[in-house]
């Protein structure tokens, strides 16, 4: 058997950089937090969409006992009423008719579709 031994050499021209330089070289992300931190962090993110997820359940309900037209109609009503136009009134309706509609797997599914090759076709895809 014949061993071999190879030294790595520097090419003739180079320039020394240091670590933060070589992660914005390379494109990559550096996170530095406290695990005690990340925890919190998580815990919040954890309990706005339990929270939201709940509201959006108890709206659905209301929705499907009156009917969504009712709904709208007596709810744009009452914003007309303290002086919201009418097209903001409706945009607030919709709104709320699409967040009721919301569950973790719709709103990846919408965001993937918004990045994809072709945004928002109906359809998520990537070539």
């Amino acid at each position: 058997m014949t061993h071999r031994s190879y030294e790595l050499k520097m090419p003739s021209n180079y320039v020394l950089m240091d670590k933060d330089e070589m992660t914005y070289l390379d494109g990559g992300y550096r996170l530095d937090v406290d695990v005690a931190t990340a925890a919190r962090n998580i815990d919040i993110f954890v309990n706005i969409v339990s929270l939201g997820m709940a509201a959006s359940s108890t709206i659905a309900k209301i929705i499907a006992k009156v009917g969504i037209k009712w709904l709208k109609d007596k709810g744009t009503a009452a914003m007309t009423k303290i002086g919201i136009s009418t097209a903001v009134a409706n945009n607030a309706f919709d709104l709320i008719l699409t967040v009721s509609n919301y569950t973790v797997g719709n709103g990846l599914a919408y965001i993937l579709d918004g990045i994809d090759s072709s945004r928002r076709n109906g359809r998520i895809q990537y070539y």
